[in-house]
């Protein structure tokens, strides 16, 4: 407890409040039970402040120096150089961007440069680089780096030969099969053109390095060495040793970690510890692993992969009984693909959002191919420099590999896929705690009456939450899309966007990376319309980025393109379009919106934006005014532009947002979409300074998401509002997985006491 405690403090070294409350929650909790066993929870104690010591050492690292040295440990080429991650000592890494592209793997290396910030989400389920490079032991980015070699590390040799096994694959092996092979035994999976095949069928867990592959691996070299060594301890020591190595090749990923750590815990014990079981060893793993890096409670392999492992262990006996006195060996591998669909559902959609509902099935054909397949693979490198095997071996990949991507194709249909909205973390919790209660369903019968009195706060304490975070509600949210453009108004259960941002610089990154993954993440696939202020790239070029995941019924302009945006061929896209002739669009019974038609004899784009205004009932909600400029403001003044919100023309330039345009609107808010250190200038001082004279700002680039709501007429940021009940989430699991395990064998003992009193 007191480990897993400290892991969560670690995590929220910032968050005064929870240090507040968890430590005198903690001491009162251990001074009360401290005389029913006092050696118990004086180790706890150690553990705490051992580990909470240990984590404020990483936390010290976090203050990056723009100097230093360390071992590349990885490299990955981009088309401005290269990606280095460094390993500057044992609690810290470092990654390095430059130009120079001569360093290998291995080379320990001086590097001077500039520090740079990882970029945290602005936008609520959005990726977060910060945390995602915490999660795998990155504290520090530097970009610009000189890099000087110094000298070959102690491990060179093992990186040198990391390459000679890839270039072994690369040079006999067909394109399907280097892939294949490099991915499931080198864990190379950029750039692999099998591996996204392979995530859409739902099968992307069988290139990650995890349980499968060091099982398989593992259980071919016991056998090897059984042949020369049969004595069992020196073939586990051995074996182990060889897997360990592999794991340092492969840079231990989380999931790779875990199964490391497991199947060596559960080995030794089978020579001196036998009564450590699965259960047991799951939970050493997993507190050892967050000793080595808290945060990986924030990886997603990490979390997947003790998933995968809880479904196996505590669910797959349950299933196994449901289908009892039926084919063995078909019920057994049914039951295990069913234990980790069950175990892991939630938390796929919840990062994913998409799901294979056919991977049931695909599992149950891919998993024997492949443990065959990895199995040739490893063999491959051990017979590589035998004329005659290598040839042999290599044909054999070459024709499954062949067939593997056959049976990719066949499954890559579109209607197999489903797209869900990821689920509410509340959801999640109630997910778990129905698998809690059917796992100790027996129990619970057995002790009725304690443990409803014991789960009936729980219960009701779900409940409420799940009422309070999953209403649905009326609002407008101006969405962090950069130096661009976007908002999106749900009224009435229905969803309309406001132009969709677009970086010219980067074709698709907005669309893709921004505006897909938030709209679907959040429950707005589908969208009644989509409008378009005017055809400038950063207001209307999201929509031409989006997949067919994202329904737009229809798509709306008042006027087709004045001028291209160079290199941008958008026929397609404008044969899509609806003309508005209408000047008020229902949105509902309550919701309108209003065209404020003004003259738009110009040859300019911005001066030809659509500008709408939001009306609720006969209130002005919002006024929504594209890229105008003073000449189209002052068209404007005689139209009735009051409203609650101003989104402020062209991003805050110095053009737009006049005093007198200002003083129509009168707003009580205003928004500005911008994009951070953009090279424009935007927005303008002097423009902010006559905002901040008659309302409240806000600004995309220093408030992320901004949502106005329209029941409350409250306005609250995605940055500078913090989501306090997702730490608190994050801390419950911590403390809910812990109770749980432990409580598995207090159970049984307790549950075997009963059977005893029934007889």
């Amino acid at each position: 407890m007191g480990l897993l405690l400290s892991s969560a403090i670690a995590i929220l070294m910032t968050r005064y409040l929870y240090l507040a409350f968890l430590i005198p929650f903690l001491l009162i909790y251990l001074l009360r039970n401290y005389k029913s066993n006092k050696s118990k929870y004086l180790i706890m104690i150690f553990l705490f402040l051992f580990f909470f010591i240990y984590s404020g050492a990483r936390y010290d690292f976090l203050n990056s120096s723009n100097t230093g040295s360390g071992i590349v440990y990885n490299k990955t080429t981009t088309e401005f150089g290269a990606r280095y991650y460094i390993r500057n000592s044992l609690l810290n890494k470092t990654l390095l961007y430059s130009e120079d592209d001569s360093i290998e793997e291995g080379d320990i290396v001086r590097y001077k440069g500039e520090v740079s910030d990882f970029s945290e989400n602005t936008m609520p389920l959005l990726f977060n680089e910060k945390i995602y490079y915490n999660s795998i032991g990155i504290n520090n980015k530097i970009k610009k780096c000189e890099l000087n070699y110094v000298r070959d590390s102690f491990f060179k040799p093992l990186f040198n030969l990391k390459k000679r096994l890839r270039n072994e694959y690369e040079k006999s092996l067909n394109e399907n099969a280097y892939y294949l092979s490099s991915g499931a035994i080198l864990r190379k999976t950029e750039d692999n053109i099998i591996y996204d095949k392979m995530e859409f069928a739902g099968l992307s867990h069988i290139l990650s390095t995890s349980g499968l592959h060091v099982a398989i691996i593992y259980g071919f070299l016991f056998f090897l060495i059984g042949l020369i060594i049969p004595s069992l301890k020196p073939r586990v020591f051995i074996s182990l040793l060889i897997i360990w190595i592999y794991g340092f090749m492969l840079v231990f990923p989380p999931s790779l970690l875990r199964a490391l750590i497991m199947i060596t815990i559960l080995e030794i014990s089978r020579i001196y510890f036998p009564n450590i079981t699965n259960k047991k060893a799951l939970l050493i793993a997993f507190e050892i692993s967050l000793f080595i890096n808290p945060y990986y409670l924030f990886n997603i392999s990490f979390i997947l992969s003790y998933l995968c492992m809880f479904g196996i262990i505590f669910i797959r006996p349950h299933i196994r009984n449901i289908f009892k006195n039926r084919g063995k060996i078909l019920i057994e591998y049914l039951a295990l693909n069913i234990s980790i669909i069950v175990a892991t559902f939630p938390v796929v959609i919840y990062f994913f959002n998409r799901y294979n509902i056919f991977s049931i099935i695909w599992n149950f054909v891919f998993i024997p191919i492949f443990s065959v397949y990895i199995n040739l693979s490893f063999i491959f490198l051990l017979i590589s420099k035998i004329p005659l095997l290598n040839t042999i071996i290599s044909t054999i990949l070459n024709i499954m590999a062949n067939g593997i991507d056959y049976l990719l194709t066949i499954t890559s249909f579109n209607f197999s896929r489903i797209v869900l909205p990821s689920p509410n973390i509340f959801t999640i919790l109630i997910y778990y705690f129905a698998i809690y209660i059917y796992l100790n369903r027996t129990f619970l019968a057995n002790r009725f009456y304690c443990e409803v009195k014991r789960l009936m706060p729980i219960l009701i304490g779900f409940t409420i939450m799940f009422i309070v975070f999953n209403r649905d509600y009326d609002f407008v949210q101006f969405l962090d899309v950069g130096q661009g453009d976007s908002a999106l108004i749900h009224v009435d259960h229905k969803n309309y966007l406001i132009d969709s941002g677009g970086d010219l610089s980067r074709p698709g990154f907005v669309g893709k990376n921004i505006l897909e993954p938030y709209l679907i993440k959040n429950g707005f696939r589908k969208i009644e319309a989509g409008f378009i202020t005017h055809f400038d790239y950063d207001h209307y070029g999201g929509y031409t980025e989006l997949s067919r995941d994202i329904n737009i019924k229809f798509l709306v302009s008042d006027h087709l393109p004045i001028k291209n945006d160079e290199d941008v061929d958008i026929d397609k896209f404008v044969n899509r379009l609806i003309k508005m002739n209408k000047r008020n669009i229902e949105l509902g019974q309550r919701f309108k919106f209003v065209d404020m038609i003004y003259d738009k004899s110009t040859d300019f784009e911005n001066n030809a934006s659509l500008v709408l205004k939001l009306m609720k009932d006969d209130i002005n909600i919002a006024l929504f005014t594209g890229d105008i400029e003073k000449e189209a403001e002052e068209k404007l003044l005689d139209s009735d532009l009051h409203s609650f919100i101003l989104k402020v023309p062209h991003h805050g330039s110095k053009t737009s947002t006049t005093t007198e345009f200002l003083k129509r609107v009168s707003p009580k808010y205003a928004i500005i979409s911008v994009g951070r250190n953009n090279k424009y200038g935007h927005p303008n001082g002097d423009v902010v300074k006559r905002l901040n004279e008659i309302c409240e700002v806000y600004r995309t680039d220093m408030d992320g998401l901004v949502t106005f709501d329209l029941e409350n007429y409250r306005i609250y940021t995605f940055l500078n509002n913090e989501n306090y009940y997702e730490y608190i989430y994050y801390l419950i699991l911590l403390v809910a997985s812990f109770y749980t395990i432990e409580k598995v064998g207090k159970r049984d003992e307790l549950y075997k006491l009963f059977k005893k009193d029934q007889i």
